[in-house]
Parts: C-alpha cells; structure tokens; sequence
C-alpha cells in the first residue's frame, strides 16, 4: 500500500508512509495478526449478546480503521486505544455532518488547522503515536 508524505502517521514509532507492508504476519506484541482479525470478527457476532466492541468505539464507521490498523501489524491494546478517543468520535461526526466535504482528509485537515489556531502551537506532521499518549 502506498501511503502518501502528508497522510503519513507514526504510531509507537512506526512510521506509515510510502510503500507500507499490510500483510504482516504477526503484530508488534508477537500476536498472528489473523488471531487478532478472528478476535474481532468473532466479538462482532457477538455484539448483540456482550457488546464490548461498543466500549472500544468500534462501530460501522470505525470497523475499516481497525481491520486496516490490524493490518499493518499494530497490536489490539493500540487499536482500541487509538480508537476510543474522542477525537475519533469527533472527526467522523463532522465528516457526516459536512455533507459538501465528504473527504475524510480535509475533514482532518480542517480541525487540525482550527486547533494549531487555537491554541497557537504546531502539530508536527511525524509526531509519534504511543500508547502512553492514547491513555
């Protein structure tokens, strides 16, 4: 997969950008990647009877970002973290609502820009992802 320069993104050190591997076998805890992904699948059908999936905000609109997160190779306890901050809630929400900007990208972009503004600093295009930084 070919992740261009400015959607890059680095998570616990691992930069996603240019030709990125999405078929690892395992993920950076030592995990089979495929376990993980069957993990998944299986809490999904069971949803309606445990929804746990509802408390790591795993829904219809952030299932892509976690098989594609799996996919690369990063671990559940990354995914779920990075997935259950509010800013997710917050981006995908205005992606909806912004029915003439339906690009996910500049939805980004927008809020990025507002917030450098705001709070007058500067969002380093590499800034690095960890765990520590989700929780």
């Amino acid at each position: 997969m070919n992740i261009p320069v400015e959607y890059g993104f680095v998570i616990n050190g691992k930069s996603i950008v240019g030709n990125t591997k999405i078929d690892p076998t395992y993920d950076e805890s030592g995990n089979r990647v495929s376990s993980n992904l069957a993990a998944f699948l299986a809490a999904s059908v069971d949803a309606v009877k445990d929804p746990v999936l509802n408390l790591v905000n795993v829904n219809i609109n952030t299932a892509n970002i976690l098989m594609t997160l799996s996919r690369l190779g990063f671990d559940t306890e990354t995914i779920c973290l990075l997935l259950s901050q509010p800013v997710i809630d917050k981006v995908l929400n205005r992606l909806t609502l912004d029915s003439r900007n339906n690009y996910i990208g500049d939805v980004i972009d927008n809020m990025k820009k507002q917030l450098q503004e705001r709070l007058k600093i500067e969002i380093p295009a590499n800034f690095n992802f960890t765990k520590e930084f989700f929780i």
